[in-house]
């Protein structure tokens, strides 16, 4: 595992190779932007962030790489070579897991702290997870076994859990990554919760570079200033009319979204295609309507308002992206939404 003292350091090289695009503005008129403490500490939270998505996608390719193949069961030489392939890739892929929860606690925020005490329980499955690996057999089953038990499985309860007790603006938030941790039990669910802690962190998301802030709302702008992202400023300026507490993180073709107050706090991340258009995953939290909810696109569908959901949907135009993305708002279910139990409308 990496010391916190070298993710520091990677970070900062990484912070410096991008100060002359941050400076850009500055250069025209080659006069030096006056240095400001607080716009170099939420650039170098940019870098860690920025470092923390490039460790994740890491992560899940070589989950994709390490996958068994009928070629790998061929014989006995091909059954080693697989063996030191899974072996090699677990390796690979624990360190950039422990980096990601190093550099996440690297990240300066305003209130959330100690990452480190959050993510203990999932360090400890990883060495676990290590152990279990010195000790499978070179046989075809057991290496098969293993990558599916320890390396690519993750359950629909786990999923949910994290959906439902792991969300922006809530105060559990910490307590329940932790209590969820203890049951992780593969590389998948233990990224997936790593992910979605920091993903759905609006103290993280508030550290990075203020690109706008509205004056009328709480809504907010943030992100790369040299990320050429014009769907994010398109969405921030459309959620003005309709949401009062709202996070855009603006990045190279990705755009991150945290709302509050539709399905308690909704997270949308859209992520540019290579082949053209848009993906779309988002959670919600909290469902208030189950009948609004199970008619959005790409969703999972659900029974009661006490579900969370998640789902995903793609957009094929570019023009249509910030106006679609709205229009998927303004139809997440809200408070306004749930309708009384029966012993509450006897109350009434």
């Amino acid at each position: 595992m990496e010391s916190k003292e070298n993710i520091n350091s990677a970070v900062e090289e990484q912070a410096e190779i991008d100060a002359p695009a941050f400076n850009s503005d500055s250069s025209k008129d080659n006069s030096p932007e006056e240095f400001d403490p607080e716009k170099a500490k939420r650039r170098q939270n940019l870098a860690r962030f920025t470092c923390f998505l490039n460790d994740d996608l890491a992560v899940k390719k070589i989950m994709f790489q390490i996958a068994p193949s009928e070629i790998d069961e061929y014989n006995e030489d091909s059954l080693v070579e697989y063996s030191d392939k899974l072996h090699h890739g677990l390796k690979d892929a624990t360190f950039y897991l422990s980096r990601m929860m190093d550099t996440a606690d690297s990240i300066e925020t305003k209130y959330e702290k100690d990452f480190l005490s959050t993510f203990e329980p999932l360090r400890n499955k990883l060495s676990e997870i290590e152990n279990d690996a010195i000790n499978t057999k070179i046989n075809n089953n057991q290496l098969r076994s293993f990558y599916q038990s320890h390396i690519s499985n993750i359950h629909s309860d786990f999923v949910k859990n994290v959906t439902h007790d792991v969300f922006a603006y809530n105060i559990k938030r910490k307590e329940n990554t932790q209590k969820i941790g203890e049951s992780a039990s593969s590389i998948n669910e233990i990224l997936h919760l790593v992910h979605s802690y920091v993903m759905r962190n609006e103290d993280v998301m508030e550290s990075l570079p203020v690109l706008s802030k509205d004056p009328n709302t709480n809504n907010g702008l943030y992100g790369d200033e040299d990320a050429n992202n014009p769907i994010a400023k398109e969405i921030y300026d459309g959620l003005g009319k309709q949401a009062e507490e709202s996070d855009v993180v603006a990045l190279k073709d990705r755009t991150l979204l945290i709302i509050r107050d539709y399905g308690h706090a909704t997270m949308v991340d859209i992520t540019e295609n290579p082949d053209g258009g848009y993906d779309v995953e988002y959670s919600i939290p909290k469902i208030c309507s189950p009948d609004k909810a199970n008619s959005l696109p790409g969703v999972h569908k659900v029974k009661t308002q006490y579900d969370s959901t998640s789902g995903e949907f793609q957009i094929k135009n570019t023009s249509d992206c910030a106006k679609t993305i709205l229009d998927f708002i303004s139809r997440i279910p809200t408070d306004n939404d749930i309708k009384p139990s029966h012993n509450e409308s006897i109350n009434q």
